[in-house]
């Protein structure tokens, strides 16, 4: 298995140098030999660098970064997670965005104990009125650390982007209970 993950390895890198290949096949070819890499001869830091080469060619692969992310988890990388979700982020439609931006905040919270970072990711989420969670996780985080003029700012950020009235009343009820102590 070896010699194979080898031989897609050097075939990435043959594409690679190539100016008219697409990058996405040298990074398919990348991707190819990093599984084999993590699952047959559990390299872990030999698919690590070829997830990397994989997804230095192709940024957008949403699955691609999946698998990196995964691998990176694996092995305890937390801080090269954050990174990859931060660049998926980026590269992502904005449609997708929160979802990502709420995994950002997971990872930074859970994993990094960053809970500044874990803020930001949160509060960028929440501006999709969608993003319950990510809303929640950036009022309990406010809420643990008594800041309630940031905690009653962003609820009145929310309701300016909510449309559905009970939810409005909710974050509002919300604000008051705050104010009163």
């Amino acid at each position: 298995m070896a010699e194979l993950a080898t031989a897609f390895r050097r075939e990435g890198e043959r594409l690679s140098e190539n100016a008219a290949t697409d990058p996405a096949e040298a990074a398919w070819w990348f991707a190819r030999a990093a599984r084999i890499h993590a699952t047959s001869l559990f390299d872990s830091a030999a698919a690590a660098e070829c997830y990397r080469l994989a997804a230095e060619r192709s940024p957008s692969n949403a699955g691609l970064r999946r698998e990196v992310e995964a691998q990176l988890a694996d092995a305890g990388r937390w801080d090269d997670v954050a990174d990859s979700l931060r660049a998926e982020i980026v590269a992502a439609p904005a449609d997708a965005r929160s979802f990502l931006e709420f995994r950002l905040g997971r990872v930074c919270e859970e994993r990094l104990k960053d809970v500044d970072g874990a803020l930001a990711a949160y509060r960028a989420a929440a501006e999709d009125p969608a993003a319950a969670p990510a809303a929640e996780a950036v009022l309990r985080l406010l809420g643990e650390r008594k800041d309630w003029q940031r905690l009653i700012q962003f609820l009145e950020e929310r309701v300016e982007h909510l449309d559905d009235p009970s939810i409005i009343v909710t974050a509002l009820y919300r604000a008051g209970e705050t104010c009163e102590g």
